[in-house]
């Protein structure tokens, strides 16, 4: 069956399938904008129909999904299956068949180290070319010695790998993917050889790295789509300009969890500062996050951000109240194209002053809201949700953080006809209860409550029917969670925080009155592994199931 389900792919499908062979499979998840912005820059799909080669590479996604050839692991609010994993059949079956095929050249690696190169890049042959194989020294040796040993130093093979380039060759234009992700003791002198000599690269990904800058060489990279900085200290481009006329996907910001209070710190963020010219690359989709000060050249780079560009998603961290005014016409250029939108709002001078998202307080331009938005986050003081809110039919998720909102805001996200998942973070909300009135929040399916100042949470009868997870971080000894036994589609009730006995009883007998008898994990007792493995679990919404099930998510037998 696995065989008829891969006959039945169109041949481009086919290799992107085959390339996932040389992944490690153990307790392997891969995530979906990960697979498709490498399937593109390895040339597996091409543009058709009018479509750029990402967006059929995000086909190729759905259709392996719809076969059953890649199972969902995780699916957003909206149903979307956002990672996946692969039965280990179905591996052992593409192993085969890429091996009577050229769609992988590097088998003879280790797999750790396999899937962080260009698939079909020939660097193996490279390397044998310009190193002696019986060296111990060179990475030839460290490859074969480690071939067969899970445990060998990853990062000292990549490391030597970058060390052994050599000055010239044409097959280094073949290479087209690095992805260094977790590689700890890279260099800037790694990074310039990288720059000088693989300089066709078109998806470059130094996320987790102890990278702290990168090279003035990083402009000679002319090809480049994907350039992956995210959790690394990386505050500026050389000179503050980017010169990369290719590039799609600029993806930074890293967040700094030095504090161990789950609830009291949301942790640092910290991004790139917007580089000049980025508003002359007519490629780009994806823009999150950069850095926008209170200088004239930052308002005007955003404002060509705006102009010139077509983004799907946008993420600003904000410093000062200039940009602030910029920010919302700048949302209103994009409202054709902006699909997801991140907002970071840092504290100004003036004391209390909040920030208005309503056009009218930034000159009563005109604006055009973004109808197309289906992800916002917004951390930061404002005064209220902007009224325009409310017709942002395809909104499907919201995060909000230190927004102060009250009761009349969450009456307005009430109203969303779509929204699946509500995501309140440190400080997000004033009131110490939070109610879902009666006919409210109609297909709301994922709550993550992590507000220290919220203690009860009340659902009134038939208040979000749909509601199936729940996530709640707490800090007081007295929490209510009421209503719950009338909450027919809920399954699961993750609890965080020290409280009570008798609170954790009441919410222990309310959900044995639920006729779905949903799961109730128990309190985490301020430990902030468990309580973040709980956190980052949220993202999978109920809806996984019907979804996976439509799409034969059990493998092929």
């Amino acid at each position: 069956m696995v065989q008829f389900c891969y006959e039945d792919l169109p041949r481009q499908y086919q290799s992107c399938l085959m390339s996932l062979s040389i992944f490690p499979q153990e307790g392997r998840t891969f995530k979906r904008t990960n697979l498709v912005r490498r399937w593109a820059a390895e040339n597996f799909v091409s543009a058709r129909d009018g479509l750029a080669a990402v967006d059929e590479a995000n086909r190729c996604f759905d259709a392996l999904i719809a076969r059953g050839l890649l199972q969902p692991a995780d699916i957003g609010p909206a149903g979307k299956v956002r990672s996946c994993t692969l039965h280990r059949h179905v591996h052992s079956f593409i192993t085969k068949m890429a091996s009577y095929q050229t769609v992988t050249d590097n088998t003879d690696l280790r797999s750790e180290l396999a899937h962080r190169l260009s698939t079909r890049s020939g660097i193996l042959q490279l390397l044998v070319e310009n190193q002696a194989a019986a060296n111990s020294n060179t990475c030839w040796g460290i490859i074969h010695r480690h071939r067969h040993t899970p445990s060998g130093d990853l990062t000292h093979e990549v490391v030597t790998l970058l060390n052994l380039l050599p000055a010239s060759s044409d097959q280094l234009g073949l290479v087209k993917l690095l992805d260094l992700e977790g590689c700890k003791g890279l260099k800037k002198r790694h990074l310039k050889k990288i720059c000088n000599k693989i300089f066709q690269l078109k998806y470059l990904s130094l996320r987790d790295t102890d990278a702290t800058e990168l090279p003035k060489e990083i402009n000679k990279l002319r090809y480049l789509e994907t350039l992956d900085i995210r959790q690394t200290k990386i505050k500026s481009f050389p000179a503050n300009t980017i010169a990369l006329p290719k590039l799609m996907h600029l993806l930074a910001g890293c967040i700094d969890h030095e504090s161990t209070q789950v609830i009291e710190s949301d942790g640092r963020f910290s991004t790139v500062h917007l580089p000049s010219h980025v508003g002359s690359l007519t490629n780009m989709q994806v823009l999150s996050h950069v850095e926008v000060s209170e200088t004239e050249s930052d308002t005007s780079e955003l404002t060509d951000v705006g102009r010139k560009l077509h983004l799907r998603k946008l993420g600003v961290v904000i410093r000062g109240k200039d940009p602030r005014g910029v920010l919302l016409r700048v949302i209103g250029m994009l409202h054709e194209s902006l699909c997801s939108l991140s907002v970071h709002l840092e504290p100004v001078k003036a004391e209390g002053e909040v920030y208005s998202m309503e056009p009218q307080a930034h000159g009563g331009d005109a604006f055009d809201i973004p109808k197309s938005l289906e992800s916002l986050n917004i951390k930061g003081v404002i005064s209220e949700l902007p009224t325009w809110i409310g017709q942002l039919h395809r909104l499907s998720k919201i995060t909000l953080c230190r927004t102060s909102l009250r009761e009349g805001d969450i009456q307005k996200l009430s109203e969303l006809a779509n929204l699946r998942c509500v995501r309140l973070w440190h400080q997000s909300y004033t009131n110490k209860k939070l109610t879902f009135n009666t006919r409210e929040f109609r297909k709301l399916e994922l709550l993550v409550v992590e507000d220290s100042g919220i203690s009860d949470i009340h659902f009134a009868n038939n208040a979000a029917p749909m509601l199936k997870k729940i996530v709640w971080n707490f800090t007081g000894a007295e929490v209510t969670l009421s209503g719950i036994q009338e909450l027919l589609n809920l399954k699961e009730v993750h609890v965080g925080g020290k409280c009570d006995e008798s609170h954790l009883s009441k919410i222990k007998q309310d959900i044995k009155k639920n006729p779905n008898l949903p799961d109730l994990y128990p309190p985490i007792h301020n430990n902030p592994n468990a309580a973040s493995a709980i956190i980052a679990a949220t993202s999978t919404a109920a809806t996984g199931a019907a979804a996976a099930a439509s799409s034969n998510a059990s493998v092929p037998k």
